[in-house]
């Protein structure tokens, strides 16, 4: 059981991951999948190849070919990405994501795109840009991310709805296992027949 390789091209883009703006509110693909049959290359200097294949197993898990070509420096990480489906699985043909987060000093910013092709109409955009800066122990972030209803490689039950979200949060260190955090997010739907949602949270996160 492991991330498909597109979903690990993301690398530390997404800097609100597993909480309520986590990017697979808008990115499809974001699939943890069962008996990958993964390969690694060697590291070509900061470069690798990763790729995968999920087999047919049942209506949920049908045929995945990933491959992410993925480039990580001590400032600059880029990759790009792609996911074929067979047609059984979802809605779906393939998926295209391409992501780049540059670090200098105390300061961060991401950006990342997808298009997704469809079985069937016109394939569909979702983007995401962030920026953050350390200061002390705080780390102070903000995200957006924007989706076109990415229904590709999702079983119908998931099908991603047209919508923005914007969220701002900061992390506090403790030490090196513990820290905490405060996060605000807003999401808008195109849908003028769906309300906005706003959602904060805050935890506290110590590594045993």
């Amino acid at each position: 059981r492991h991330d498909t390789p597109l979903k690990m091209s993301q690398g530390k883009f997404d800097l609100f991951n597993d909480i309520y703006a986590d990017i697979k509110k808008h990115f499809a693909g974001e699939t943890r999948a069962n008996n990958v049959l993964a390969y690694l290359t060697p590291k070509f200097g900061d470069f690798q190849i990763v790729s995968a294949y999920v087999p047919s197993e049942n209506k949920d898990n049908d045929k995945i070919l990933s491959i992410a070509g993925i480039y990580d420096s001590d400032s600059f990480y880029g990759a790009l990405a792609y996911n074929s489906y067979d047609e059984s699985f979802g809605v779906g043909d393939s998926l295209l994501r391409a992501t780049g987060t540059y670090k200098f000093g105390n300061f961060g910013i991401g950006g990342l795109y997808q298009q997704a092709k469809p079985t069937t109409g016109d394939s569909t955009d979702a983007m995401g840009v962030n920026f953050f800066v350390k200061s002390g122990a705080n780390k102070f972030k903000i995200q957006y991310q924007q989706g076109d209803g990415q229904n590709v490689g999702v079983k119908t039950a998931k099908l991603k709805e047209d919508a923005s979200t914007i969220s701002l949060g900061v992390d506090h260190g403790f030490s090196k296992r513990t820290s905490s955090y405060l996060a605000v997010h807003q999401t808008s739907h195109d849908n003028a027949d769906k309300d906005d949602i706003m959602n904060i949270g805050i935890g506290i996160i110590h590594k045993f």
